[in-house]
């Protein structure tokens, strides 16, 4: 699917991803039974979303400044 989204909104799109990135990380690392998790978005789901998106705005030469998540 091709969807034209302008650095900006892009930008934003990526900050919002990452903080529900780190605020999942941190919630699962505080709850480790698995029926607190039941329906929430799992940090590698979030981080496979941000480094998609990334990856595709590098390939078109922008926000290259940005890393892709590691962890």
């Amino acid at each position: 699917m091709d969807i034209t989204i302008n650095e900006d909104y892009m930008l934003t799109i990526l900050k919002a991803l990452y903080g529900e990135f780190i605020s999942a990380k941190q919630y699962f690392e505080n709850h480790k039974n698995s029926r607190d998790k039941i329906g929430l978005i799992s940090p590698k789901e979030y981080k496979e979303v941000y480094n998609n998106l990334l990856k595709q705005s590098h390939e078109q030469g922008e926000l290259l400044e940005l890393n892709l998540i590691d962890s």
